[in-house]
Formats: structure tokens, C-alpha cells, sequence
């Protein structure tokens, strides 16, 4: 038997009803809050185990919320400072035991006595009986916050359970003291996803095939999907040709949460500038394009059938030779403020003169015949040209012989680019009257 004097039995009875723990502590490591994932090591310590003699400490059951996971032992407890021979023994690790009492044990640390005492007639212990250690008794293990989408519970509490209450004694009443709380919390739901943020982007209709993924702002996190969908997965690869602008959703994901950000297009449409006609002579002298253009940007550059006159000058004058250069259409190209081009047409031509100053004609005319206009004489020229010599009636160039002279009188057309000319010789016929014959 685990007493021997009535006595002692009789001292121990009248304060059955006490509390058997005190000087509980514990250690967390990390402390909370906790979030799905996070690994805690829990520390705790039985400072002291008031015995009765006829109740042992025998097992320290773990009781976890529903949001703990992966239960794993780490340091059993030693049965240290124990003060009866029938006492002895070890401490196990178990999920799950019946005790004779009914009492459904597990998971924790439970004691198996292993004792043999020479001074009480060989008794031996027995296998439901407890450690006679009263502490201080410490043990340390480790769990796991589980996924979950679910505020779930985290509660950590430690029953100490006494022999009586098991079963392995069971002489007279016994204390059954309360659970001692650990930590009392919650899983922590926040999300550590990140979509980026929102962005709006103006891209120009030149512009090559970009990624929408590298257009969000702070740090978006890979692997989501756009909607509309675009290609090349999480990187949405947007096509200025092919694909629309509007706003496009970036979505990431897990088990329990989902998040967002927008990115929205607009294409920097233009309105197309009107082309400057510019219309040169052939042999016209150098001229500054830019200066064509009244634009006040020096920053552009040239584009078009030719490259333009090559020269020390600046090269935003854009310098055309008619000489050297194509006529044709020209393009000075400038970047607005949001990096679009915007282009400024010219169109230079060769000005096509069709002027018509007539054929030259010779004429032989005698003094005394009437007058004639040299218009007439030259085919179908163009009118109000002017003749050289000057000769009465304007264009129709008036000719008497009677008071005109012999010579050349040119009809001069003047164009944009040239002059033209027709000319008429003209011989007054000397008239030598006959010998007067006397007979």
C-alpha cells in the first residue's frame, strides 16, 4: 500500500478538496498573434504538485484550439525530487490512453511507474500509479497553425491530472484542478497578397507590343491572371494593333483570399496635322523646311522620300535642294508629352509651268504696206505678254513700217520659275524706185 499510518490518511482527508498545482509558467516562442503557418515552441513548467498520499501526478494532457496543427513533443519531463520509492518511473509521449477511471487521456505526456520497494514487504508499483515527484516538472513541444480560411481557435492549456482521477488510487475523494490557459487567441487572417496598385498608362498608336504586368505600381507579386485575358500568362502582353484599349484586371489568389489592381489604357490618338503644300522652281535656292511648318519645336526629326540636304546646319531645318532632293512628301516628327509622335506633312512639288510665248517668225515687209500686230504672226501664244521693243497695243505688239524699224522685237511670257520668249525679225524692204530714163 502507498500509506501506512491511519493517521496520516485521516490529515490528508480533510483537505481533499485542495488545489494539488501551483507556480504554473510557461514560454512561447514566437509569442503571438499567429497566422496560418506560423510555428510556435511551447515551454511549460509545474512549479509544485501538492500531494495527499493518495494522489500522485500521472499525466499532463495538452488541450489545442482547432486551428493547431502538427502536435510534436520535444523535451519529456524528468521525474526529478521524488520522495517515495513506489514513485519511480518514466515519462512517455501518447495521443490517446483510457484510463481504468474512463478518463479519456491524450495527447500529452503521461508517467508509467516502473516501482520495486524492498523495505515495504517487495511492493511493487503499479502501472496507473503516479510519479511521487511534486516538481518542478517541465516539458516543451511544438504546433503548427493550420490552413484555414476561418478565424479559428488557437487556445493552449495543460491539465495536470492526479492518480485518483485515472483510477490508479482510489482511496477517498481527490483534487481535479482546473486547466491552465496558455495563450487564448485567434488565426490571424490578413493577406500577404499583393496585386501592385492601380495605373492608368497612355500608350501611342505606334507603339510595340508591351506588358501590362511591368505597368503596375508598388510590387505585384507573380503569377496572376488579367482579365480580359491577355497572352504570356501573368505578364499580359498587350498588342496596340490587336488588342483594345479599356482597363484590364490583375487578379493574384490563394486558398482563401484574392486580390486586385487595374490597370487602365488609353491610346493617345491625335488628330493628323494638315500637309503644307510647298510648290518650287527647279532651279529654286535652298530652302528650310521647318520654316515651312510654323511649328516652335527644334527637337523633331525628318523623315520622307529623301534624306534631306546635307549640311553643317541644324538638322531640324530640313534643308531642301531642289537639285539633290526627291520632290515628294516629307514628315517632322515631334514626341508630345506623353512620348507619342506627333508628325507635321509637307509636300513639295515641282511647280509645272505651261507657258506659251508662241514660235519665232520672220517677216519681210515693205514700207508701205499697212500695219501688223506680231501677235499673229507667232502661232497662239499666251496674251499679255510684252513685247521688246516696245510696240504700240500691248501684248498684240503693233508693227508700222512706216515708223517702226528693222530689227528684232522679242515677246516675253514671265512665269513663276522662267520666262519664255518668241521672237520676230523683221526687214523693212528698201524700196529703190527705177532710173528715170530721159529720151
Amino acid at each position: 500500500m502507498r500509506f501506512t499510518f491511519i493517521i496520516y490518511f485521516i490529515c490528508t482527508y480533510i483537505i481533499v478538496q485542495a488545489q494539488c498545482v501551483s507556480n504554473e509558467s510557461f514560454t512561447l516562442s514566437p509569442v503571438g498573434p499567429y497566422e496560418v503557418g506560423d510555428e510556435v515552441e511551447v515551454n511549460y513548467t509545474l512549479g509544485n504538485f501538492y500531494q495527499l498520499n493518495i494522489n500522485w501526478i500521472i499525466a499532463f494532457q495538452i488541450n489545442l484550439g482547432e486551428g493547431w496543427t502538427n502536435l510534436t513533443p520535444i523535451a519529456t519531463p524528468l521525474n526529478v525530487n521524488t520522495n517515495n520509492d513506489l514513485g519511480q518511473g518514466y515519462w512517455i509521449w501518447d495521443n490517446q490512453n483510457i484510463y481504468p477511471s474512463g478518463l479519456n487521456f491524450g495527447p500529452g505526456f503521461r508517467f508509467i511507474n516502473t516501482s520495486w520497494n524492498n523495505d515495504y514487504y517487495f511492493q511493487q508499483g503499479n502501472a496507473d500509479w503516479g510519479s511521487s515527484s511534486k516538481g518542478p516538472l517541465s516539458m516543451t513541444f511544438k504546433v503548427t497553425v493550420g490552413q484555414t480560411c476561418s478565424p479559428d481557435d488557437l487556445s493552449i492549456s495543460v491539465n495536470v491530472f492526479g492518480d485518483c482521477l485515472t483510477g490508479g488510487w482510489n482511496n477517498g475523494s481527490c483534487c481535479s484542478d482546473p486547466a491552465f490557459s496558455i495563450y487564448d487567441g485567434i488565426v490571424l487572417l490578413g493577406s500577404n497578397l499583393d496585386a501592385g496598385e492601380d495605373e492608368t498608362f497612355v500608350y501611342c498608336p505606334e507603339s510595340s507590343t508591351f506588358n501590362l504586368f511591368d505597368q503596375l505600381n508598388g510590387n505585384p507579386q507573380v503569377g496572376g491572371v488579367w482579365s480580359p485575358s491577355l497572352p504570356s500568362a501573368y505578364l499580359g502582353t498587350f498588342n496596340p494593333s490587336t488588342n483594345t484599349a479599356q482597363e484590364y484586371t490583375y487578379t493574384v489568389s490563394d486558398e482563401c483570399n484574392s486580390e486586385s489592381s487595374i490597370v487602365t489604357l488609353i491610346m493617345d490618338e491625335q488628330s493628323p496635322q494638315d500637309a503644307v503644300e510647298l510648290q518650287l522652281c527647279e532651279n529654286a535656292p535652298i530652302i528650310s523646311l521647318y520654316n515651312q511648318l510654323g511649328v516652335n519645336n527644334t527637337s523633331g526629326t525628318w523623315s520622307g522620300v529623301s534624306d534631306l540636304f546635307d549640311n553643317p546646319s541644324p538638322d531640324y531645318l530640313g534643308l531642301f535642294n531642289s537639285q539633290q532632293q526627291i520632290f515628294g512628301d516629307y514628315y517632322y516628327t515631334i514626341l508630345n508629352d506623353n512620348g507619342c509622335q506627333i508628325n507635321y506633312p509637307i509636300e513639295v512639288s515641282l511647280i509645272d509651268e505651261d507657258i506659251n510665248a508662241g514660235n519665232d517668225y520672220t517677216l519681210e515687209i515693205c514700207p508701205n504696206e499697212g500695219g501688223i500686230n506680231f501677235f499673229d504672226l507667232i502661232g497662239n501664244p499666251d496674251i499679255n505678254g510684252t513685247w521688246s521693243p516696245l510696240l504700240g497695243d500691248g501684248f498684240l505688239g503693233f508693227f508700222d513700217p512706216s515708223s517702226n524699224l528693222s530689227g528684232v522685237y522679242t515677246y516675253n511670257i514671265d512665269g513663276e520659275c522662267n520666262t519664255v520668249q518668241s521672237q520676230v525679225n523683221v526687214n523693212i524692204i528698201d524700196i529703190v524706185p527705177p532710173p528715170i530714163i530721159f529720151n
